[in-house]
């Protein structure tokens, strides 16, 4: 199973001795952050059990299966369940998430997976 992991914190990242900075983890999974490239230090960001996910759009089809009625399931890009910034958060999210966020400063999302 891949482990998600974000890159080396970039330094306009790092937090001041006066100002604590919190992440909050909007994907399913733990993300391990590793501080070394011998994958022995790291820090785990617990998943908040909050997801940030596309909207979707469900509609039914008119068909059935086995007496079971089908449904079509539509991704728009809208991004829901990331909450409005807060000073000294970032938002982690998936990929996807990201890519329709790319304005704001305080998303992020992982970007090397290491298999485990």
């Amino acid at each position: 199973m891949a482990t998600p992991r974000l890159p080396k914190m970039p330094k306009n990242l790092k937090q001041k001795q006066s100002e604590a900075v919190k992440f909050v983890n909007l994907t399913p999974h733990d993300i391990h952050v590793f501080h070394d490239e011998i994958l022995r230090e790291c820090t785990i960001i617990p998943a908040s059990g909050e997801v940030a996910r596309l909207a979707e759009v469900i509609t039914p089809t008119g068909k059935e299966a086995g007496g079971i009625e089908l449904y079509a399931i539509k991704h728009n890009s809208v991004v829901v369940g990331v909450p409005k910034p807060h000073k000294n958060t970032y938002y982690i999210v998936s990929a996807i998430c990201k890519m329709l966020l790319h304005s704001r400063d305080d998303v992020l999302c992982p970007v090397r997976m290491i298999k485990s």
